[in-house]
């Protein structure tokens, strides 16, 4: 019955690879080192994808160590492999991409195994994920790697043993058990399929509809305002602006066509006892005051044959009797008149 069980298992648990499908996408193949690692220890390796495509199939450099049988033939081992996303770079099992167990055959110093996942999960491109592995006991397992870190830049080996709460990188899990296992990178393999081709046209994604135009309103058209061309002023014949506001010119002199104008003559100076007779004569009735003032004056003039006496008239020899009577006679009027026959006079 113990044996039948033991077959039965061993059906269940898959066999390597001995030809793995995809492309070749990441690894490490540098081999200087490998330690032995105990039942029960899980086992990781980083890596970073170099594609956004489906993980076909992993592969390690290793080989399990177990118990002999009679015959003296290694045993074969059983492990569990996963591949799972990192944070900080280490690995998260709790949220494995995929998970499988296969059977890694024994083979003294270890040899590449490939380990083809059924259900391959999708990568992102350049995200972190570890190739873990799991050693069931009574077996353990030699995964042979480089004792440097920079075998492979672009990720680092860890582990967690059974008393171990988290994962730890080789160099931390020396320090906290006090050990001087050196290990920087395992040796390690990744493959990818081609990428995935969408099954059916995704449905776009629904355009916004454009907001309507808003119709302009018409406005009404000005009615054009007439503007009068301004006409020039007529003009007159001399040149002057002629209309309401405009300076009329001055009337043009008279011309005299035919006829000839005499010269001016200058009239001769009247005699003042001349002149003082023919007004007495012409305007003054015989005994009026302007006669009586006319006589005086012309009997007072030299040559008149009547002589002035001295003092008792001006010097124009007009007496001064004669002038106050003229204007006690005649008043402002007769004044004025006989100051004028005065003055001609001298």
């Amino acid at each position: 019955m113990a044996i039948v069980a033991v077959l039965a298992a061993n059906v269940a648990l898959a066999s390597p690879a001995a030809a793995v499908t995809g492309a070749l996408d990441q690894y490490s193949k540098v081999i200087t080192t490998y330690p032995l690692w105990g039942s029960d220890y899980s086992l990781a390796q980083t890596f970073t994808s170099g594609y956004l495509r489906p993980l076909t199939a992993v592969g390690i450099y290793a080989a399990p160590w177990g118990p002999t049988g009679s015959s003296g033939s290694a045993a074969k081992g059983s492990a569990t492999v996963q591949v799972v996303p990192t944070y900080l770079g280490l690995p998260v099992t709790e949220f494995p991409l995929v998970t499988e167990n296969f059977i890694i055959p024994t083979v003294d110093g270890g040899e590449w195994v490939y380990f083809n996942f059924s259900s391959p999960p999708q990568i992102d491109l350049h995200a972190v994920y570890a190739i873990v592995v799991t050693i069931h006991g009574p077996w353990g397992l030699e995964w042979l790697g480089s004792c440097s870190t920079s075998a492979y830049k672009f990720g680092q080996a860890s582990v967690k043993g059974p008393s171990d709460p988290y994962w730890l990188t080789i160099a931390e899990w020396d320090t906290v058990h006090h050990t001087s296992v050196c290990m920087g990178d395992f040796s390690f393999r990744t493959y990818v399929g081609a990428a995935v081709t969408p099954t059916h046209t995704p449905t776009p994604a629904p355009t916004a509809t454009p907001a309507p135009t808003p119709t302009p309103i018409p406005m009404p058209t000005p009615t054009p305002t007439h503007t009068p061309t301004p006409t020039a002023a007529p003009t007159s014949a001399a040149g002057a602006t002629t209309g309401p506001g405009a300076i009329r010119p001055p009337p043009a002199a008279p011309s005299v066509s035919g006829t000839t104008m005499a010269p001016a003559t200058l009239m001769p100076t009247p005699d003042p006892a001349t002149v003082a007779t023919s007004l007495v004569a012409e305007d003054s009735p015989a005994g009026s005051p302007i006669a009586a003032v006319a006589g005086a004056t012309a009997a007072a003039t030299p040559g008149s044959g009547v002589p002035s006496s001295p003092g008792e008239g001006s010097s124009s020899g007009v007496p001064i009797a004669a002038v106050l009577t003229a204007i006690v006679v005649m008043g402002g009027a007769g004044a004025g008149l006989f100051l004028w026959r005065f003055r001609l006079r001298g």
